[in-house]
């Protein structure tokens, strides 16, 4: 026996099985996830927008002045985003007046992805930093156009400590490369221990092998007169209370920069 088929027959069937199948292609394309297909490139091009947003932060704190800005206005521009990871964060335009210490006071727009805890937080955000006395902003002495907020009041103690260690690792490393070329290339030498520093600028993984130290010495040639050089190095804790004050070493030296030493053993070894 055959039966008639109704519209409604095919209707049912539509939804019954051909409608789930759209709706799933259709969220595979265009649901507002980061690993559907056509967003795929939305999220990276995202990606790559914060990612030119930090190396230019970065830069410009390296480069930049430092300085406190009394907020004239703020305001959300209500532009939202959310990378994978990472906080919801908008876009807040900042009308501010910098005051930076020395130099005359002057007028600053700009704009800035003020992190949230959700899409409906934005004024509540906005309004704690209102409530600061100040906030902190970084801009280039060369164009003050060029210009972003660092931080808030509340922070600035805490942010200047982070950043005065990462500026002491950083002269360390550059110093510890300039001693590992001298051990390379340079004439050893008796030096006598004068001081040793802890510099307290080591990672994790370096704290449980080593200590980052500035030896410094008293440098013995083998003509002419005595003088003083020292080295930046990461020095294993079993190996760090052989060099004390007053001991003995031998030490490699550039004799174009003597200042800067390698140091290569004990004398007594």
């Amino acid at each position: 026996m055959e039966f008639p088929i109704s519209a409604i027959g095919i209707v049912s069937v539509l939804c019954c099985f051909v409608l789930p199948i759209v709706v799933a292609i259709v969220w595979i394309f265009v649901a507002p996830t980061p690993d559907n297909i056509l967003n795929r490139l939305f999220w990276k091009s995202l990606e790559q927008e914060a990612d030119n947003e930090k190396k230019f932060r970065n830069a410009l704190i390296q480069r930049g002045i430092t300085a406190p800005a009394n907020i004239v206005s703020l305001r959300s521009l209500a532009h939202y985003r959310k990378l994978s990871g990472g906080p919801y964060r908008v876009q807040v335009e900042f009308d501010v007046e910098v005051m930076p210490g020395g130099q005359p006071s002057f007028r600053s727009v700009f704009q800035h992805w003020l992190p949230i805890s959700g899409r409906n937080e934005a004024g509540e955000a906005i309004r704690r930093l209102e409530a600061e006395p100040r906030i902190w902003v970084t801009f280039d002495p060369s164009d003050p156009s060029q210009i972003i907020f660092d931080h808030s009041d509340s922070e600035h103690e805490q942010v200047l400590v982070i950043r005065e260690k990462v500026k002491k690792r950083n002269h360390f490393i550059d110093m510890e490369k300039e001693s590992i070329q001298v051990r390379e290339t340079g004439e050893e030498t008796l030096a006598i221990v004068l001081e040793v520093e802890e510099l307290g600028v080591e990672d994790e993984k370096e704290k449980r092998e080593g200590k980052a130290v500035r030896i410094k010495f008293k440098v013995t040639p083998q003509t002419g007169a005595d003088f003083e050089s020292e080295t930046f190095a990461m020095v294993a804790h079993e190996s760090l209370p052989k060099f004390r004050t007053g001991t003995q070493v031998y030490v490699k030296l550039d004799p174009r920069k003597p200042e800067v030493s390698a140091l290569m053993r004990l004398a007594s070894q």
